[in-house]
């Protein structure tokens, strides 16, 4: 099973894995749940604001070790960086 994983490239798209199998394509639906990327932008921004670097570390690691794709570990990131500034300025625009 490894060498079969390690021999064809695989692609997350939309909650689906394609396996690329010398011009064939196969879609294997997976289920994540539905809330797992708002799940995990809030504790990022959880982490980072009670200064939990240490674990946000090892959780960003081990969440590196799952996503193959890094297409889509950028966009994770893009996403937690911009909901972070957004509620850091509506936070501060009471002061």
């Amino acid at each position: 099973m490894v060498n079969f994983l390690r021999s064809h490239p695989t692609v997350f798209h939309s909650c689906c894995t394609i396996l690329c199998c010398q011009h064939q394509y196969t879609r294997v639906p997976i289920s994540p749940h539905p809330h797992q990327r708002l799940l995990f932008s809030d504790f990022l921004v959880i982490a980072i604001l009670m200064g939990l670097t240490y674990y946000l570390i090892v959780v960003l690691i081990c969440i590196l070790l799952r996503i193959i794709d890094v297409e889509h570990i950028f966009m994770c990131f893009t996403i937690c960086i911009s909901s972070l500034k957004k509620c850091l300025f509506e936070s501060f625009a009471y002061f």
